[in-house]
């Protein structure tokens, strides 16, 4: 187990273009939100929340802490319950426990927000980065204010290159996400149960 991992899991999008709630999707025989979870207790979490409608044994339920603005909502409420925290989009199943874990480490002690390639949904944030959050959150929505990048434009960020995931064995290709029925099919029949997109051994290849 990490002990100081604390992983909370984004579950309460509107899935305006899936059509369905994402979470209840099946992924070889269980719901998408149950594969999200899975992948976060593999890393070792000490910590699991889930920022959403949903509730999962075990995971903390966070309620969003402004509704109907994207993301913004869920990364303040899981600010509040932790003060470093790795967010993670419960429609990414093919992100790998071990890359959570090198993220994590990557980013620690950094005070800000530590983004691997250009991914905010499966980025690691501080409570350094909260008057930020807070503030897009009191202002009136407006085109584009759901862009994170946008919202911490001036916060302390740090980025991790797709060249340097790479180099540490890790394909960006993981963080294909699933925002359409045709995107979940493809990644459905394509990948199997347990699929994550390897992790390449030492000497380049990868683990089988």
């Amino acid at each position: 187990m990490n002990s100081d991992l604390s992983i909370a899991i984004l579950a309460g999008g509107a899935s305006r273009r899936m059509g369905r709630d994402k979470t209840t999707l099946d992924w070889h025989g269980r719901p998408l939100l149950v594969r999200a979870v899975e992948i976060a207790r593999a890393a070792g979490a000490a910590s699991v929340a889930i920022a959403g409608s949903s509730a999962i044994i075990g995971c903390t339920r966070l309620h969003d802490a402004v509704r109907d603005r994207g993301p913004l909502g869920g990364i303040i409420a899981a600010l509040r319950w932790q003060p470093r925290v790795l967010v993670l989009a419960c429609d990414m199943p093919l992100v790998s426990p071990e890359f959570l874990v090198w993220l994590w480490q990557r980013a620690r002690d950094f005070p800000g927000w530590t983004v691997p390639a250009s991914q905010p949904l499966c980025s690691v944030y501080t409570a350094a980065l909260l008057p930020w959050l807070e503030a897009a959150a009191a202002r009136p929505p407006t085109p584009g204010a759901r862009s994170l990048t946008a919202i911490l434009n001036g916060a302390p960020r740090q980025c991790v290159a797709p060249e340097e995931m790479s180099a540490h064995g890790f394909d960006p290709r993981m963080f294909a996400n699933l925002n359409t029925p045709v995107e979940y099919t493809e990644a459905l029949t394509t990948a199997g149960p347990g699929a994550a997109v390897p992790h390449a051994s030492r000497d380049g290849g990868a683990d089988a």
